[in-house]
């Protein structure tokens, strides 16, 4: 059956239903399948339905959106298609408000769902700061196709406004915008080649490339490593991207330059790892990683996301610049390994920074400070997370499987845990110092928890419109 004609089909039946058990089967039963229509990249065609309209916007009161299931996606994008297929009143905006509660309310993949319909739709609806925090957590994490994040991040710049809104203005903002719309052009390049498309098939490609340099020109780490990841992703899908990567790496290239392009090296592993592994031994061979040490750390920036698509082939690129420049590859080291693929990536990489940090260890003497972050970095390593990593990831968790509130609740324990322990309050009134490694590991958690990742800041911010959050701010 077309699927016009199932949408026909339901809304008669819901129109002559009369008992509210059968209004709220048959309310379902068409917003489920307006859904799965919507889950494409055209909206339901709600058209044909007409005069149906009227009655099921007369149909609809809280008692029956509330009975409605709450966590299937297809059913608020079905209901999201019906919202703004409705005549004006009491119906309309009830919809429209169940539509934006489980949007905010709701897991990830009901926020991403219903984000990528209102950027398609409505963009003007997709604004303020319980929308940004969310956005940032679902382009923070490890990427999953099930959730839907790259098609989200290709309608937020299907439009004009969209890509304006999303990409354009937070690349010259604050670093944490200018983080988050570089993490977005990553989550585009993953959508592009997931489709097969050419970043010139973007309506608005010459915009993206524009922020892509701008933000690879960046002086913040923080922010240049995800646009480097960026380009090594669109590597597979825009030619010039492949051909800037080998010219960062020349010998002759400067220490900035070479630094990210070892970072897009790294992500472009997963589509093309002969060429990859290839450009990586010339540029050990021309002597980078010794002349700048930062070429390795940048590595690891990348080597996660190229991981996503041969695990094989990156774990070895990641050894390999583990073999030669241990010490250099530690601190981003962890990172790598939580955000990659698990199932053994990175073992032989962390054994070789695991035996040279403890090395470095024992020979460091009492250089003040040193001999406790080389113990925090191998910590950091271990096979256990620290407390409030191991609270971070929980919190996360449950954004994923339950929801924002579940979430914002549970981040109250790693905000507990980071800022509420003796060790960072001697620290701040003097009676401790660096040397102390109790007194380092919250300094090193708020650096990697909050300002170098942010996903913290944004778990916090999930609940009361984000206003829990300048406690981090």
């Amino acid at each position: 059956m077309q699927p016009a004609a199932a949408l026909i089909l339901a809304a008669q039946e819901l129109a002559r239903s009369r008992a509210p058990s059968e209004r709220r089967r048959g309310l379902t039963a068409l917003l489920h399948a307006a859904g799965e229509v919507s889950a494409g990249d055209a909206p339901a065609p709600l058209e044909p339905l007409g005069d149906l309209l009227a009655p099921i916007a007369a149909a609809l009161d809280a008692d029956t959106l509330a009975a409605l299931p709450t966590a299937d996606v297809d059913v608020a994008r079905g209901l999201f298609e019906l919202a703004h297929a409705l005549p004006s009143g009491p119906g309309r905006e009830l919809a429209r408000g169940f539509v934006e509660r489980r949007m905010l309310e709701g897991p990830c993949a009901m926020f991403v769902a219903l984000a990528r319909q209102k950027a398609l739709a409505a963009p003007h609806e997709l604004r303020g700061d319980p929308v940004r925090a969310r956005l940032g957590l679902a382009l923070a994490g490890r990427p999953a196709p099930d959730v839907g994040v790259a098609k989200l991040a290709l309608a937020l710049v299907s439009r004009r406004d969209g890509c304006h809104t999303w990409l354009e203005l937070p690349s010259v903002r604050s670093l944490s915008e200018r983080r988050m719309s570089a993490r977005l052009l990553g989550r585009i390049a993953r959508g592009l080649a997931a489709s097969g498309a050419r970043l010139a098939s973007l309506r608005h490609h010459d915009e993206v490339e524009i922020v892509l340099r701008r933000l690879l020109a960046d002086r913040e780490p923080l922010v240049w490593r995800h646009a480097a990841v960026a380009r090594g992703l669109l590597a597979e899908v825009h030619s010039p991207a492949r051909r800037e990567i080998e010219a960062a790496l020349a010998p002759s290239a400067t220490a900035t330059e070479w630094r990210r392009g070892a970072a897009s090296l790294a992500a472009s592993i997963g589509h093309e790892p002969g060429w990859a592994l290839a450009t990586l031994e010339r540029a050990i061979a021309d002597g980078l990683l010794s002349r700048d040490a930062g070429v390795a750390t940048a590595f690891t920036w990348g080597v996660a996301a190229g991981a996503e698509r041969d695990p094989s082939a990156a774990d070895r690129a990641l050894t390999r610049v583990a073999e030669l420049a241990p010490l250099a590859v530690a601190e981003g080291l962890a990172s790598a390994l939580a955000l990659g693929p698990g199932g053994g990536f990175g073992a032989d990489a962390t054994a070789r920074v695991r035996d040279e940090l403890v090395r470095a260890r024992a020979s460091s003497g009492q250089a003040r400070g040193v001999g406790a972050l080389l113990t925090q970095l191998i910590g950091e390593l271990g096979p256990e997370a620290s407390p409030v990593v191991a609270a971070v990831e929980r919190a996360v968790a449950a954004y994923h499987a339950r929801g924002a509130r579940e979430a914002s609740d549970a981040s109250d324990l790693a905000l507990g845990l980071l800022t509420g322990g003796p060790a960072l309050a001697a620290l701040i009134d003097g009676s401790s110092s660096l040397d102390d490694e109790a007194a380092l590991l919250p300094l090193r958690e708020l650096e990697r928890s909050v300002l170098e990742d942010g996903t913290l800041h944004d778990l916090h911010s999930l609940r009361d419109g984000g206003a829990r959050a300048t406690q981090l701010s």
